[in-house]
């Protein structure tokens, strides 16, 4: 019998292994070039291979990985070596707990805390709590993160800030219990509610001290949700002058195509807008 621990890393390395398998897919090998989409993705399981190895406790494998790949060129001048195409178009795809726990953090500024699954995780934010002031505000929480997989859990706890327009930033750390999360994200509100983004800056720095993270970092998922909050006044603004060119002009549009002329395609654009969203709000 194996213990809960063993368990889960008995199927990390099952998965590993899966992995592996992945990066010898036949279509990364017969194309002509290491830059092409097909062997990027390849490249992306034996990244995936390589975190496994690092969060198992296993001896280093990326750098010799790195030093083998430096040894294929592209066959495009620009794109360099199989390690720069590494860490210029793989790397930077990487979803570690880290990175998907602020995910989670900076989505919360719009959707508040809940649950769900995204990929193969299930998450769950509890002790969430949000402050706004005027165009910013600040989310907080401690999040539950499982493995499909593995069963694997990540606990973290969180501080994220929205500054207004596109400026965000997320402090992400593994969860250090209510006591200390709570003080430490008293702290930053405290800074927060004075309204001096410098000082928020600082305090998110000094007293949560996590990995930071930007709005860079928000996977797909979560992107439209998001930039509606972002852009939910210039949203409006467009709603309502579109709405206004359409209903304006509602009698001559009908008149004009009656007649059978074909609407110029801005005006049909608004008219298809205006009564899209009618319909949407009956």
């Amino acid at each position: 019998a194996l213990s809960s621990e063993e368990q889960v890393r008995a199927l990390c390395l099952l998965d590993m292994q899966r992995q592996c398998l992945l990066m010898y897919t036949s279509c990364g090998w017969f194309f002509n070039d290491i830059s092409g989409i097909e062997t990027i993705q390849i490249l992306k399981y034996a990244c995936r291979a390589l975190d496994y190895a690092a969060e198992l406790g296993l001896r280093n494998l990326r750098e010799p990985f790195l030093a083998k790949l430096a040894q294929a060129h592209s066959n495009v001048a620009s794109q360099g070596d199989g390690a720069a195409i590494f860490h210029r178009q793989v790397e930077v795809n990487r979803v570690s707990v880290e990175r998907l726990s602020a995910h989670f953090g900076i989505t919360a500024l719009a959707d508040g805390g809940g649950s769900g699954r995204l990929g193969r995780w299930s998450w769950v934010v509890d002790g969430f709590e949000r402050l706004r002031l005027g165009a910013m505000s600040l989310a907080s929480g401690h999040l539950v993160l499982r493995s499909a997989v593995s069963g694997r859990l990540f606990e973290a706890g969180f501080v994220a800030l929205h500054f207004g327009g596109m400026d965000f930033v997320c402090s992400v750390k593994p969860w250090p219990g209510p006591v200390e999360h709570a003080a430490s994200a008293a702290k930053v509100a405290a800074a927060f509610l004075r309204g001096l983004v410098p000082g928020m800056i600082s305090s998110l720095r000094a007293d949560y001290g996590g990995e930071e993270f930007g709005l860079d970092q928000v996977l797909p998922d979560g992107r439209e949700r998001l930039g509606r909050e972002v852009f939910q006044d210039l949203l409006k603004q467009v709603s309502e002058q579109t709405s206004r060119v359409y209903q304006d002009n509602r009698q001559r549009l009908d008149l004009f195509q009656a007649a059978g002329f074909p609407l110029p395609g801005e005006l049909r654009a608004a008219a298809e807008y205006t009564l899209s969203r009618q319909f949407e709000a009956e």
